[in-house]
């Protein structure tokens, strides 16, 4: 909570630039992102075990689990063909 406000302030470590120029060669935008949704995208401090891909055939089971352990889950895209190793951000 509050991490977009932080980000729209300013208020973000240094490693999101870094990661920015790193990984950002494999991201597309489909719409332009505001400046504070880029910083939050790079934001170093959100990395580990927060991303993961679940075969679509298994993503309602998945879903169930998280809701049963009282865990948020949210789905933020799919697999398509396309340039692998590539983010298309929309």
């Amino acid at each position: 909570p509050g991490a977009a406000a932080y980000a729209e302030n300013g208020q973000v470590p240094g490693g999101g630039k870094r990661n920015e120029e790193h990984f950002g060669q494999w991201t597309r935008e489909s719409r332009a992102l505001a400046a504070h949704e880029r910083i939050l995208l790079y934001d170093p401090q959100t990395s580990g075990g927060l991303f993961f891909a679940v075969d679509a055939g298994g993503a309602d089971e998945v879903e169930a689990a998280f809701r049963g352990a009282g865990e948020p889950l949210w789905r933020v895209g799919e697999a398509v063909d396309g340039a692998p190793g590539t983010l298309e951000l929309g």
